[in-house]
């Protein structure tokens, strides 16, 4: 690989760039494919399953967890914008990037980081109309209103980020074409130019683009402060607890998040002391921790959300149901069998208990085991809880409001 140098010739501009971050690594540069690969795996299935668990759950459409439904997309996007092109060139060694996939690459982090302190200001907003004026929560935190704030946010960060990109597009990179890094950073591609042109105007962007996090932490510090001070004031108790409990948990990934960013903007300021590596790796913690560490924490944190994840897990671990089986399930008849089994004896309880922890079994041994092991005639006076053992079992009561009978191959 070499570099192509032209002093300061504005008649020429590169057309690529080469990324060689890591570099100084040599052959072991192979080796961080497996780390990053696993990082990266876990922070793309974690998020999506909480992006499912809360798109499919009807209890879980309100602003706050569709707020962690956001987050969980970014942390989805940043990673897939970077992660997938810097471990190809880990084991191909190709660290060419064309000079427009280069500048998309740079939109698209910068875009989808844009939105990260907004929806966590979004958050703090919420919990502070909820804690501090509940009576006019819902008049306030209303479908109207919540879209037009996502309208006007969406604007204003696609003319920023839009404008800061366009800027870097004009630029003429005359002297070097070399970026020690794995991805397109801004501030990196920006430095390029300096013996080349003036550019004072694409600090200045860069500048008005940071001010955007920097205001909204301004909003949550002081929505927090103001949020604390109700609770302490109040009187203690279970809502108490709770809103202590969400508030911390909003702060955990809140001090994540910047923490890793105000860590990454002051190690590409430090002038000597931290080696290109450490820089690099800095900039993808920034990246890569609050995409690992966000859905961990609203998974274990969040009630509501690990109880759905709870019962996710569940579901998978029963056997699954027949087409013929699953149409009976939804009959009226076993509709009234469910209504016996609630109000059945303590007898037919215990019977639930067992029948819990065997209707697994019961899935998948034949008739004739059941019959021997005497687990068959517990699942079949049991239909909730086991309601594949009971359907299996040919067992079907009759009432006087239904009269059919129902025969069952075995």
């Amino acid at each position: 690989m070499s570099t192509m140098e032209f002093g300061t010739s504005n008649n020429f501009s590169h057309n690529e760039f080469f990324l060689i971050g890591f570099s100084s690594l040599k052959e072991y540069r192979r080796l961080l494919f497996l780390p990053f690969c696993m990082l990266f795996i876990f922070a793309i299935t974690t998020n999506m399953t909480l992006v499912s668990v809360i798109v499919k759950q009807r209890t879980l459409h309100s602003p706050m967890y569709v707020l962690i439904c956001f987050i969980a997309c970014v942390d989805i996007c940043v990673p897939t914008c970077v992660v997938p092109r810097m471990l190809f060139s880990f084991v191909s060694e190709i660290n060419v990037l064309p000079r427009t996939l280069c500048l998309i690459q740079m939109f698209l982090v910068h875009y989808a980081c844009s939105f990260q302190s907004t929806i966590l200001f979004g958050m703090a907003m919420d919990r502070y109309f909820a804690i501090c004026m509940p009576l006019r929560y819902n008049d306030v935190m209303n479908f109207t209103n919540c879209m037009i704030i996502t309208g006007l946010i969406v604007v204003r960060n696609t003319i920023i980020i839009t404008a800061m990109i366009a800027l870097v597009g004009t630029l003429t990179f005359c002297s070097s074409n070399v970026l020690y890094h794995v991805h397109c950073e801004h501030q990196l591609v920006v430095t390029l130019a300096i013996p080349c042109e003036d550019t004072t105007k694409n600090y200045f962007a860069g500048l008005i683009s940071f001010c955007v996090p920097t205001i909204d932490c301004i909003g949550i510090a002081l929505s927090y402060i103001t949020i604390f001070v109700v609770i302490f004031r109040s009187a203690a108790g279970e809502s108490r607890s709770k809103a202590i409990s969400t508030c911390i948990t909003h702060l955990i990934v809140i001090c994540i998040t910047y923490f890793s960013s105000l860590v990454a903007f002051m190690a590409y300021r430090a002038q000597s002391g931290l080696s290109p590596d450490l820089r690099v790796l800095i900039s993808l913690t920034y990246l890569l921790v609050p995409g690992v560490c966000n859905p961990v924490i609203y998974g274990i944190r969040t009630k509501e959300i690990r109880d759905q994840l709870i019962k996710l897990f569940k579901i998978n671990k029963l056997c699954p149901l027949s087409r013929h089986q699953s149409l009976l399930l939804s009959s009226p008849i076993t509709q009234f069998c469910h209504m016996f089994c609630l109000h059945s004896s303590p007898i037919t309880q215990f019977c639930h208990m067992f029948c819990l922890h065997s209707s697994p079994l019961s899935c998948h041994l034949p008739m004739s085991s059941l019959l021997s092991l005497n687990l068959l005639p517990l699942s079949a006076s049991c239909p909730v809880l086991c309601p594949v053992s009971y359907i299996r079992s040919g067992h079907v009561p009759s009432s006087s409001s239904a009269s059919a009978s129902v025969s069952l191959p075995r």
